[in-house]
């Protein structure tokens, strides 16, 4: 992932993969700004797990709820064991779009978590151009809003022995 802050008093951000090719672009209005976000993108291999190593391409756009106590610009949310503090937000946002320039044979999921890890599709809107988005009156205190983009096309073959022996 490539990070950049989302800081209360400005109202867009945005952040590319190291050779421009993927970018993602996050207009927000907040409204209580007690957590630390970025919005993060990713292009490649989803290698984390080891599990089907090097078998799933992913282009990702996200909003994430960052350590504070860490730069903005790494978030470092993969190191975090403390499960409250991943599920949890105090923070508001009066709107928040997200979008991002996909590959043509992409396919993207959307995904918006608010406090508590709850879904609230009532707040959620993805627009026909693909711009993923929250707003209303009264919204959820956000999580992240992401979205996840499986470019198929591009996945590893499968190992022969994919099942692990028992």
């Amino acid at each position: 992932f490539k990070f950049a802050p989302i800081l209360f008093y400005e109202n867009r951000v945005k952040v590319c993969n190291d050779d421009g090719t993927f970018c993602c672009l996050a207009d927000y209005q907040v409204d209580q700004y007690q957590d630390q976000f970025s919005l993060g993108v990713f292009t490649g291999y989803h290698t984390k797990d080891n599990v089907v190593r090097d078998s799933w391409y992913m282009e990702m756009c996200s909003v994430l709820k960052c350590d504070s106590k860490d730069s903005a610009t790494t978030c470092t949310q993969d190191q975090i064991t403390d499960y409250n503090y991943l599920t949890r937000s105090n923070s508001v946002f009066t709107f928040m779009n997200i979008s991002a320039t996909f590959s043509e044979d992409t396919i993207v999921y959307p995904q918006a978590l608010f406090d508590n890890l709850a879904l609230a599709d009532e707040f959620v809107t993805i627009s026909e151009d693909g711009v993923l988005g929250v707003s209303g009156e009264d919204i959820p205190p956000l999580v992240s809003l992401t979205l996840f983009g499986r470019r198929y096309s591009m996945d590893s073959d499968l190992p022969e022995n994919f099942c692990p022996a028992s």
